[in-house]
């Protein structure tokens, strides 16, 4: 039976208890859900799922994508998937891995023969989801069983490390610019969002199954969610807020490409970035707290403690990394190659743009020699950023991790004084790219890496996320400093940082807050790689639920992306445009981040989210195992010729 005998089902009529030719809706429902599916139909079913789900996603069709399809994406999934056939398991297996590549269509700028593995092992978590729909569709109506398992196989696809699957999309994320009720979020998160989506979606299938008459409980499970979801939204507000740090985000519409080809990375990578500021400091009309740099930008790289004195006592980067500190280096000239690049981070970063440090001669000629706007200023000692004003950047550091010298891509602040404050790591590494722990066991695996994205891939997670502090001056309302002459108060600002992929994750927005007080998020990001795909547009979508999740403003400070900053309601508050272009810009953005007024609040799910994906994690197992065994398949009838009646057959 293929996909359009499905839709066309008729439902039993129903002549009342006893009737010898009716049947309860229960029996009905496990009569449809028994019938097998032939091979093709479900791969219909399954195809048409994902068709939907990629026009719905962000960036396809509009910026921020067609999220009400959201609430119907599933509904061929659920009528297919719920029934038995051969080959069940493969087919949406295949179908699956195939949707799940054009949904990460946009990784062939940067590692296409990363796409079939991105395809092919997570969908082996869709092929669970459709085994528990199938042993679900029997007991419950769809607009429960349908949620339950997609909600499953997500949970499995998101949680489970790589090499087994790696954190991206959520069908929650379509709800993101729906915020009628996407905040709902402040209390159950991306996964309830998920479920509110699935949810309707099993409803809808319950309808087409039923040819308009589902179970009564279909209607609660189906229409409960979706009601909450609204009444969570206007009830549950996000924090009131107060005008908090004027930003000036810079973004130098950069390739990272370049990163691996300049020629001159002082030109590209500083004495560029900074001319920009300057200019974007000219113009500005209020005085800025922080000029923000984006992923990697900083130029050099920074020691953490403990990295020389083990590398003087014969730690050495990895046998498998390429880096200059590995085990075939020249100690003494990789060390003064590192104590110089700690020192470059520091002057370039730190001293020359607070004035607090007067360049060598040799380096002043340097600039020269490259026709620098503001060489004077540098000659002379001047400040390049105004009184007041500190400078964030990505940036890269060694550490020490088990006993090896590795990099750590991170993020850095320093203060008008021009020292750092402080330095926040990337826990959540990219896999294959930036963390290549298992391609190293994989010959030639990571030469390939090398090759193709130019960069050795030897870094390591930091353990926790950064919370870094900066100066500022508010507009009034806290009473944490003196007040200068205009009438604003010097305060202390706590910004939370997030690198690039951690912008993905749940506990990048609510660990920061377990235990301390964080006005923003900060979350530096390199997107340049994927040209003007999708991939920018799913990384505002998981910001603004972010956002939303956390009560916490968010600055996304890109290359060549979209940087902008999202309020905790998640809109829009600021966004870099160029002849109404987001991406692929250069340019300059001021925005005043709105922050809590109450430094202490916290969303409902900033408290609960640690634990919220184990308790419905449980319940989802739970439900599942009370199902009992999945439907078994229903034979064909055969008909048989009825015996003749004695007048027909001629006899007396």
């Amino acid at each position: 039976m293929d996909l359009l005998s499905i839709l066309n089902a008729t439902w039993p009529p129903d002549e009342g208890e006893g009737s010898p030719v009716s049947q309860t809706r229960q029996e009905a429902c496990n009569q449809v859900a028994g019938a097998t599916l032939s091979p093709g139909g479900r791969a219909l079913g399954v195809a048409l799922t994902w068709a939907l789900l990629g026009l719905a996603q962000p960036g396809l069709v509009r910026p921020d994508g067609l999220g009400p399809l959201g609430f119907l994406a599933l509904v061929p999934w659920a009528l297919v998937a719920s029934r038995p056939g051969r080959r069940a398991k493969l087919v949406e297996w295949l179908v699956g891995a195939l949707g799940l590549i054009g949904m990460f269509w946009w990784m062939r700028h940067l590692l296409p023969y990363l796409l079939p593995a991105m395809g092919l092992v997570p969908a082996i978590w869709l092929v669970v989801g459709g085994s528990a729909l199938r042993r679900t569709a029997r007991r419950y109506p769809l607009a429960l069983a349908v949620p339950l398992a997609w909600t499953l196989a997500e949970m499995l696809r998101w949680i489970l490390p790589p090499p087994l699957s790696f954190g991206w999309w959520r069908l929650g994320f379509l709800a993101h610019d729906s915020l009628w009720f996407s905040g709902s979020a402040r209390v159950w998160g991306t996964w309830g969002l998920t479920w509110v989506f699935a949810a309707f979606s099993g409803y809808v299938a319950d309808w087409i199954r039923a040819k308009g008459v589902p179970r009564p409980s279909s209607h609660v499970f189906g229409l409960a969610p979706l009601v909450l979801a609204v009444l969570l939204s206007a009830l549950v507000k996000a924090p009131d807020t107060k005008p908090g740090p004027n930003l000036l985000i810079v973004t130098p519409g950069t390739e990272w490409g370049l990163k691996s080809s300049s020629q001159d990375h002082l030109h590209d990578f500083w004495i560029d970035p900074m001319t920009l500021t300057l200019e974007g400091l000219a113009v500005a009309e209020e005085p800025i707290d922080l000029v923000c740099w984006g992923e990697s930008l900083g130029v050099g790289r920074v020691l953490l403690p403990g990295v020389l004195e083990g590398f003087d006592q014969g730690l050495r980067g990895p046998t498998w990394g390429g880096a200059p500190w590995g085990p075939d280096c020249d100690p003494t000239r990789v060390r003064r190659g590192m104590v110089l690049e700690d020192a470059t981070a520091q002057i370039l970063m730190g001293s020359a743009p607070m004035g607090s440090a007067l360049l060598e001669p040799r380096v002043l000629a340097g600039f020269e020699q490259r026709r620098v706007p503001f060489l004077a200023a540098l000659q002379n000692q001047e400040r390049l950023l105004p009184e007041g004003t500190s400078l964030f950047s990505g940036m890269m550091a060694l550490t020490v991790h088990d006993e090896e010298v590795r990099r750590i891509n991170g993020a850095a602040i320093w203060g008008p004084d021009g020292q750092r404050r402080g330095l926040a790591g990337k826990v959540h590494l990219v896999p294959a790219a930036e963390d290549a722990s298992i391609a190293a066991k994989i010959p030639f695996a990571v030469s390939i890496m090398n090759q193709v994205g130019g960069f050795v891939p030897d870094f390591v997670a930091a353990e926790e996320f950064g919370v870094l502090p900066f100066e500022g001056q508010s507009l009034g309302g806290m009473n944490t400093g003196g007040m200068n002459m205009d009438g604003r108060e010097a305060v202390t600002y706590r910004a939370a940082v997030g690198v690039c992929y951690d912008n993905v994750f749940d506990d990048t927005f609510w660990r920061p807050q377990v235990g301390e007080d964080v006005d923003l998020f900060l979350i530096p990001s390199n997107e340049s790689w994927y040209r003007d795909s999708v991939e920018f547009d799913h990384m505002i979508a998981f910001s603004r639920l972010a956002a939303i999740q956390s009560g916490r403003s968010i600055a996304r400070i890109t290359l060549s992306g979209t940087s902008c900053v999202m309020g905790p309601d998640g809109r829009m508050v600021d966004v870099l445009e160029e002849d109404g272009r987001t991406k692929q810009v250069r340019g300059c953005l001021v925005s005043r981040v709105p922050i809590p007024a109450d430094p202490a609040s916290r969303t409902p799910w900033a408290r609960s989210a640690p634990w919220q994906p184990w308790i419905l994690g449980l319940l989802i197992g739970f439900l599942v195992l009370l199902a009992g065994p999945p439907v078994t398949p229903v034979p064909p009838t055969v008909r048989t010729a009825e015996p003749a009646s004695d007048h027909e057959s001629g006899t007396s």
